[in-house]
């Protein structure tokens, strides 16, 4: 640990949007094999979540998700088809924010649809510990409302509150820190009540499409006070499963693959190392273990 570094931070890092393709399940598991990432929140409306199940049963340790999604993908459930667009498939996150905050959402709509995602994850095999969400719906208005009926039947070790200060360097996307940071708030008493939080916060928005990642990464990671701290990335390979799930994805170079790129860094790992923030080793890097859908 290198002089001055506070031995009181702990630091996690998480994968969001595990089953969206194979070239984010890929991603993903090599960013658990040779990098830090020890969770991973799965997709259930995903093109490729059989396979993330069985990839995740292979790979010792890691701990996985729900990553609920009412913006990605197609419903699963009657009530999130009520959500729905009219081609069959959520509607774009625009649509869906501006119907939340309008009082326009069904929680019983929602409530139905995170129950048949949790489903979707039990009938591949998997035991999610706790839940995130795409694009971070679970907090707004109308499906919080859902997730607390949720949480009456389904204990969780803990749900995601995005609680990223302004002042937090790199200081960029100042607007979703704001919403979500205020959204997140309202959550927390609520939250706590369920005893789903613990100690650990939640941040990695400013490191979304940063134009120096490394830089980025390294000047959250060392600004962030003491404490227990998650860091939320999405390690993926561009592939046309993705691009069709998320149209997103084909604009420019991918954040994403940027994010893999740092998260397998050697010299990366071994700065974390260097101040005691990565537990162990990397596990040997290994072939990824084959499975059903890819040979």
């Amino acid at each position: 640990m290198e002089k001055g570094e506070d031995p009181k931070k702990e630091i996690r890092f998480s994968a969001d949007d595990f089953g969206a393709s194979q070239g984010v399940n890929r991603g993903i598991l090599e960013a658990f094999r040779m990098g830090p990432i020890r969770r991973a929140s799965l997709v259930a409306t995903g093109f490729a979540l059989e396979e993330a199940a069985f990839l995740a049963k292979e790979a010792a340790n890691l701990q996985v998700g729900l990553h609920f999604t009412l913006s990605l993908g197609r419903p699963l459930s009657p009530g999130g088809r009520a959500l729905g667009g009219g081609d069959g498939f959520f509607p774009p996150l625009e649509r869906l924010l501006v119907r939340s905050f309008m009082g326009r959402i069904d929680p019983g709509a929602v409530r139905e649809e995170m129950e048949a995602q949790w489903e979707a994850l039990l009938s591949v095999g998997l035991s999610p510990t706790y839940l995130d969400s795409h694009q971070h719906v679970h907090l707004f208005p109308g499906v919080l409302e859902a997730l607390m009926g949720f949480l009456e039947t389904h204990p969780l070790d803990r749900v995601r509150l995005l609680e990223e200060p302004l002042f937090l360097a790199p200081r960029r996307r100042f607007l979703p820190r704001l919403i979500l940071g205020r959204l997140s708030r309202r959550a927390r008493a609520l939250f706590g009540e369920k005893g789903v939080l613990g100690e650990e916060r939640t941040v990695g928005l400013c490191l979304w499409q940063a134009p120096d990642l490394l830089r980025a990464m390294k000047r959250l990671i060392t600004k962030l006070p003491p404490g227990k701290w998650e860091i939320f990335t999405h390690p993926r390979y561009p592939d046309p499963d993705l691009d069709r799930l998320d149209p997103e994805s084909r604009k420019g170079p991918d954040p994403g693959r940027e994010e893999l790129a740092l998260l397998t860094d050697p010299s990366f790992l071994d700065w974390l190392r260097s101040r005691g923030l990565l537990p162990s080793p990397p596990q040997p890097p290994g072939n990824v273990p084959s499975s059903p859908t890819t040979g």
